[in-house]
């Protein structure tokens, strides 16, 4: 079909409304298919060398996908065939000195991990008949013009052990404490109690109210969508919100398509592997969720460093709770089979100038789930503006110290600007 569309003049410069060329969105399988793909690409190389809005180009999602593409494999023939290209030694040039992985944080900023400079606190409180744990970040340079942020991070495949690191270094970065809801304080069976989750929301809203938070909120949110219906019950509070790689978010047209099929088909392998609590598994897909082990790759780095990322993965999963497995293996068929009619469905988002919304996307993460995902939750969210996390995917907090820092920059501009209440109204489309 390539072929075809060639000889009738379709070029792969063209861009959509990502700025993504035909490179960016082709199939990626490890096949030969893929192969004679990027034979043609590499026609016009000038093509593959274009970036996305992201700032991405297409050789680059494609050389780092083939470094893991083979559970967590290389792709040999595809890596060879790129850096033999004019364009494959650009990839492998940016990459050559990026810090990744868990322990590039604790390197880069070791105070964050001093207790007498970030302390974690575990908060107990009883909402709806049980108890439920809240975690308290917060730092000793803890500035008294920065109020309390509350952060969501009740998101599948991550749990709490593994979103800590990167919150205490974005704690000391700000100066800011930090309230964090993980799988441990919210009911996930709830989600399927009513048909829109409506329960679910209660009892988070519940929680929410008991949590000595200011009456005007700066919300971060980390769920991967299945948060996001609370905004429109705590719009009146909120003064600035951080959206992070929102995702599983469509339009009715996207809806029962062959693309949306093959997700709802993934949502439910998803499902099944964290009820059944298939670590081996997950570890092997490490790469489906962060760009880390592909950048590990790309650097040449040795096999104990490589194998690192797979086993701190492997520990926060094998310590995990129950409560984050049961959020894990509801999270993700919600997310596609029911997020995106729950928020059409619900009232049209007031504008608030006083209010401004960041909606952040991993600058590799998967176009439909999460990039596209981003700007139709923007057309809901008027005002709100779109912005990357660069060299990352989902798993920011555990990609390395340079994605953890830019998340710190975002939620920064995020605070300062609510601050400063003179500042200009919220950005639009």
């Amino acid at each position: 079909m390539a072929k075809v569309l060639l000889e009738f003049g379709a070029t792969f410069s063209a861009k959509n409304n990502l700025g993504n060329t035909p490179a960016h969105v082709m199939p990626l399988v490890s096949d030969a298919v893929s192969l004679e793909f990027v034979d043609l690409f590499l026609e016009n190389p000038d093509a593959l060398g274009l970036e996305n809005m992201f700032g991405v180009s297409a050789v680059e999602c494609i050389y780092l996908w083939s470094l893991s593409s083979q559970q967590g494999n290389v792709f040999q023939a595809m890596r060879n065939k790129l850096l033999r290209s004019e364009v494959g030694g650009k990839v492998y040039d940016a990459f050559k000195n990026a810090r990744f992985g868990l322990h590039s944080l604790h390197d880069a900023r070791p105070a964050a991990f001093d207790d007498s400079c970030v302390r974690t606190s575990v908060l107990n409180f009883s909402v709806n008949g049980s108890m439920r744990t809240v975690y308290a970040v917060e730092p000793s340079n803890f500035r008294q013009d920065r109020d309390t942020i509350l952060y969501l991070g009740f998101c599948r495949l991550l749990p709490w052990s593994l979103q800590e690191s990167s919150l205490r270094i974005i704690a000391l970065e700000l100066g800011v404490s930090l309230l964090c809801i993980s799988s441990e304080a919210v009911n996930a069976d709830a989600l399927q109690a009513s048909a829109a989750g409506e329960h679910f929301f209660e009892d988070l809203l519940a929680l929410i109210e008991v949590l000595p938070l200011p009456s005007r909120l700066i919300l971060v949110d980390c769920t991967y969508g299945v948060g996001l219906p609370i905004l429109w019950r705590l719009q009146e509070r909120l003064r600035g919100v951080l959206i992070l790689n929102p995702s599983w978010i469509f339009k009715e047209a996207f809806l029962n398509t062959d693309m949306h099929s093959s997700l709802r088909a993934r949502a439910h392998r998803l499902a099944s592997i964290s009820e059944c609590r298939e670590v081996d598994t997950l570890v092997s897909m490490l790469s489906d969720f962060a760009l880390s082990p592909s950048i590990a790759k790309a650097q040449g780095s040795d096999v104990a460093k490589q194998q690192q990322l797979y086993e701190q993965f492997r520990t926060g999963l094998d310590t995990a709770p129950g409560s984050f497995w049961s959020m894990s293996t509801l999270h993700s068929v919600w997310n596609a089979e029911k997020l995106s009619q729950v928020l059409s469905s619900l009232p049209a988002w007031k504008q608030n100038v006083d209010c401004q919304i960041m909606l952040a996307c991993g600058s590799h993460s998967p176009v439909a789930a999460v990039q596209e995902a981003a700007f139709n939750l923007q057309e809901l969210l008027p005002g709100s503006y779109v912005t990357p996390v660069s060299n990352s995917m989902w798993f920011w907090q555990i990609e390395g110290i340079q994605q953890v820092l830019d998340v710190a920059s975002l939620l920064e501009q995020l605070s300062w600007r609510r601050l400063t209440s003179t500042q200009d109204s919220c950005l639009a489309h």
